[in-house]
């Protein structure tokens, strides 16, 4: 699969991809967006779906 480990992946789109298997540990995933996409078996390991606005406050995706 496709290596998206420790990516920066932000607001990223993706649509009627085949991402099976995929690496996504450590990516900065806040906003990403999947549709329509082919996920099974992908590695979602640390992957981070939040973003810090301040020392208490998260925003999540």
């Amino acid at each position: 699969g496709c290596h998206f480990d420790v990516a920066d992946l932000r607001d990223a789109s993706f649509q009627q991809c085949q991402l099976a298997m995929a690496n996504f540990s450590n990516a900065n995933c806040y906003g990403i967006e999947f549709r329509a996409c082919d996920l099974k078996g992908a590695n979602f390991s640390r992957t981070n779906f939040a973003h810090q606005v301040s020392n208490r406050m998260y925003f999540c995706s």
